[in-house]
């Protein structure tokens, strides 16, 4: 077996710091603006990850440009390790660095929140302009990009009319939903978010929230192969978070710490931490997640039940009501 994934462990999301030049009003940090990885544990971030079989990371803070010159130094250096590596931005400093730097990644992934009024408003006077522009201007350049809308209450109405904005300028869109960790405010309503779905479901918008892949289809045979997961909720299942600390989360938005890599290492925090071992274990789940016939190919947004107060919780947005039945097989 190659080396990389040999351990279940793909995708790692990697904030270099918890600075940001933005204050959204949807941010699932609560960043102080502080923390900054050093060379040094940038290098052992590295040597963690690639001990450990991951193959794919992701760039990303607070706002990784805002480390300047440094953030592509440090990024070079995932660079030659891992198969794949993207980075996340606000976009609004990329126009400060050179175009070409930014070849070196599989994609840069802009965030955009809604047309100019609802994007600025959610993220700052005159944003909205300004990403756009240095958005395209990598893209002149032969940089891939794409953007990625996190749908809330103030957006989720022109989910379609940012879509088409963007499809029109030939950049794909994704899309991901807030997560209410700091403004229940802003949190969708199970009625609100069914429509996101008949909307990304009609226009083939991608997402990697667990729900979608399930809700395209009418039968589980379509999502789940035996032995092989081709969905849901990564946390603890394929993907982890570090933070510019070192200290190693399911996810980013469920900031549990199950160790610090200057304590602890990966593969070890990885293959015997309790927290992970529940979110692998899917006959954990309640309510109607763990009733599911999709259960094991979707296990719902963990970090959505985290912040109900408890993990294994089901998926409150999810729409989808297909209890398992006996004789019925989970998967083909």
């Amino acid at each position: 077996m190659n080396k990389k994934g040999r351990y279940g462990l793909h995708l790692a999301n990697i904030e270099l710091t918890d600075c940001c030049n933005l204050r959204c009003k949807h941010c699932y940090g609560n960043f102080p603006n502080k923390s900054i990885m050093s060379e040094k544990e940038v290098d052992l971030c590295i040597d963690e990850l690639d001990r450990a079989g991951c193959w794919s990371v992701t760039l990303t803070g607070g706002e990784p440009l805002i480390l300047g010159k440094k953030f592509f130094s440090y990024a070079d250096k995932f660079r030659k390790v891992f198969e794949r590596v993207i980075v996340t931005t606000n976009g609004t400093l990329v126009d400060k660095y050179d175009p070409g730097l930014f070849t070196m990644f599989d994609l840069v992934q802009i965030s955009v929140d809604g047309p100019e009024k609802i994007h600025n408003n959610i993220r700052g006077n005159n944003v909205f302009e300004k990403t756009v522009e240095n958005l395209l201007s990598l893209k002149r350049n032969g940089v891939k990009v794409a953007v990625m809308m996190t749908l809330n209450k103030i957006n989720h109405s022109y989910f379609l009319e940012t879509f088409n904005f963007f499809k029109d300028l030939g950049v794909i869109m994704y899309y991901e939903r807030y997560t209410p960790a700091h403004n229940k405010d802003l949190e969708l309503t199970p009625r609100q978010y069914k429509k996101v779905l008949e909307t990304a479901k009609r226009n083939k918008i991608s997402s990697s929230d667990p729900i979608l892949r399930s809700y395209c289809f009418d039968n589980l045979s379509s999502v789940k192969t035996k032995n092989r997961i081709v969905g849901g909720c990564s946390a603890g299942i394929s993907g982890i978070a570090i933070s510019s600390n070192l200290d190693v989360f399911p996810c980013v938005r469920m900031r549990i710490v199950l160790g610090n890599l200057k304590k602890n290492h990966l593969l070890k925090i990885w293959s015997n931490n309790d927290i992970l071992n529940q979110l692998r274990d899917t006959a954990l789940l309640k309510g109607r997640c763990g009733s599911c016939i999709f259960v094991e190919s979707c296990r719902g947004c963990r970090a959505d039940a985290y912040l109900e107060g408890d993990l294994l919780k089901e998926d409150k947005l999810c729409p989808i009501n297909k209890p398992k039945r006996k004789g019925v097989r989970k998967y083909d």
